[in-house]
Order: C-alpha cells, then sequence, then structure tokens
C-alpha cells in the first residue's frame, strides 16, 4: 500500500499547484519534460495529458548577427597571436558547434583524424565534420 493514495485528478491538482509555484518559463517546461515520460512510465498519462509547454518567445536571427567565416577567421588569427592554441579553440568551436567546456576536456587521445571526418571519442560525444 503506498503512503498516501492521490487520485488522477488529485495528482493533476497537486503538479498544477507545483508548477505555478515556479519562477520561468524554463523551469516548468524542464519539469513538464520530466513529468510527462514519467507518467507514462507509471502508466497514467492522463495525469499530465493537459500539461502544456510555455512557448518560446524567440526572436529570429537576422543574418548581419551571425558570424561570416572571414569574421571567425578574424577572431581566431587575434586569438592566435597571443598563443597559437588559442586560435586552435576558436576555429575547433566554430568547426564542431561544441561547448566550450567540450573543447576544453579534449585530450590528445579523444579526437582521431580522417580526411572525410574527425571522429571524437565517446567521452567526449560529438562529432567534427
Amino acid at each position: 500500500m503506498p503512503l498516501f493514495a492521490v487520485d488522477t485528478k488529485g495528482e493533476n491538482l497537486l503538479l498544477k499547484q507545483f508548477l505555478n509555484c515556479l519562477n520561468t518559463k524554463n523551469t516548468v517546461n524542464a519539469f513538464v519534460t520530466v513529468f510527462k515520460p514519467f507518467y507514462r512510465f507509471l502508466r497514467k498519462p492522463e495525469v499530465v495529458k493537459d500539461l502544456k509547454f510555455y512557448a518560446e518567445d524567440l526572436q529570429p536571427i537576422t543574418p548581419s548577427e551571425v558570424l561570416t567565416i572571414n569574421e571567425v577567421i578574424k577572431i581566431a588569427e587575434e586569438a592566435g597571436r597571443r598563443r597559437e592554441m588559442y586560435k586552435v579553440i576558436a576555429l575547433t568551436l566554430f568547426e564542431s558547434c561544441a561547448r566550450i567546456s567540450e573543447v576544453l576536456n579534449l585530450k590528445l587521445g579523444d579526437v582521431v583524424f580522417n580526411p572525410s571526418c574527425h571522429r571524437v571519442s565517446k567521452s567526449a560525444n560529438f562529432l567534427l565534420n
């Protein structure tokens, strides 16, 4: 017997009260992302069927906001003036679309270079094309 028994409507109400206490839309979206599969796993999808994600108010990116290849090369060249490694890091970030922490945690043995594709080990979790 469970510690406390709550019917489906009661669970739904508790979830909604909990989500209403959260501060940001992103936090609510994160919890909804977790709750939906969890309640499907419990075979109670009716509890979360009316939970909705907040729509993101993303503004479209204009071409003037995106770096051109020449601008990236200029940034890399400028970074390389201080130390060659900074140029390599800047270009790796651009080419891989990886997070800075992912690139900084790479070790020499993590990357395998091939003519068509550069494969990064499973510990690094991304490919360099």
